[in-house]
């Protein structure tokens, strides 16, 4: 899968190719050199995040760990749920991102942000088609 990292601190941007969902140590030092290059340097440069050529999220750790991920924005449906306490909409919400092996952030209200390993994604909107929770 091709990838575009990006450091919006200096401006730049570099395109790697990712076999299998996996960078080799060659990949991740032209990343890094690319994208900054300096060796003393406080740019803050990881995690490096970037997008997908399907528009997931992709995020390099300092550790050469590689996470691709699609964000789904979840919130409350008040037509088919008309009395719901936060808590059981966030064990709704906990309940889909455990299911997908994911992780979830929830915002004000009513509202979270799943972030869905990009394996999951297609069978995650499908199943929340049928649920009482809106894609926003």
């Amino acid at each position: 899968m091709r990838i575009t990292f990006t450091d919006y601190f200096h401006n730049t941007t570099c395109v790697v190719y990712a076999k299998d969902g996996e960078l080799n140590t060659k990949q991740i030092n032209k990343i890094e050199k690319t994208l900054c290059g300096m060796s003393d340097c406080s740019c803050g440069l990881y995690p490096i995040y970037g997008v997908t050529h399907d528009g997931a999220t992709a995020s390099l750790s300092k550790d050469g760990d590689l996470l691709v991920y699609h964000e789904v924005a979840v919130s409350y449906n008040i037509d088919l749920m008309p009395y719901i306490l936060r808590s059981q909409f966030a064990n709704k919400v906990d309940a889909f991102a455990s299911t997908v092996n994911g992780e979830y952030d929830m915002r004000e209200g009513y509202r979270a942000i799943i972030k869905c390993p990009r394996e999951n994604y297609k069978w995650m909107l499908a199943a929340l088609q049928d649920s009482d929770l809106s894609i926003e």
